[in-house]
Order: structure tokens, then sequence, then C-alpha cells
């Protein structure tokens, strides 16, 4: 059976190539070709491209389990604040997209005073 291969915004590219090996040894077919992946590095290894993308998929993981406890215990954008049930509705600061039509208070209020 093989081992479960687990890459997170820490792993270096030498443990992953090592996990990949020790994930396919339980079969030398298996094993040769990762090692033929592994070692092919014209123009760039897919197994470095693949590394890369799992990296950057684990940062952005950590960064929006982040985001999402911050947003529970109420800190983040609001400077260290706990939110307001008023702030929890708000998606002014998430920068909500206007539809064609729509016209917010500070805007409408500058129209009226240019007419004066």
């Amino acid at each position: 059976k093989s081992k479960k291969v687990e890459v997170t915004a820490d792993t270096a590219y030498e443990d992953f190539t090592k996990a990949l090996l020790d994930s396919a040894a339980h079969s030398p077919e298996v094993y040769s070709d990762v090692r033929r992946v592994l070692n092919r590095e014209e123009p760039v290894s897919s197994a470095r491209l693949y590394y890369n993308e799992l990296v950057l998929r684990a940062k952005e993981a950590a960064e929006a389990a982040a985001k999402s406890f911050r947003a529970k215990v109420g800190y983040g954008s609001r400077g260290g604040r706990r939110g307001t049930t008023k702030d929890a509705d708000s998606s002014e600061d998430e920068g909500e997209i206007k539809e064609d039509g729509e016209v917010n208070d500070e805007e409408s209020q500058d129209k009226e005073d240019g007419k004066k």
C-alpha cells in the first residue's frame, strides 16, 4: 500500500521527492517511473512544477484559515477591535461591487452639492 504524501508551506523540495520515492517503494515499476520523472530537468522538472503548485496551495490554505480565524474572533482589518453586528452585515469594506445604476450616499451627496 502506498503512503500518503503531504506538502505544507514549509516542505522542502528534497523532502517532497523523498516522500514520493518512499510512497512508490511498494513497486519497483512505480519507483522507477517516479525516479525518471524526478530526474527529468529539461526545461523544468514536472515534479518541481507540481511541488511548487502544492506549496502555493498550502500557503493559500493557511492564509485563508488564518483569515477565517481572525474573522471568527473579530480581528483583522478593523484595527484589532471586536466586530459588531453592524460590521458583520456590512460588505462595504469587503470591496462590494456596485451594479449599474447603483450610487452610494457619498456620490449622491457630492452631486447635490455640485448642483447648488
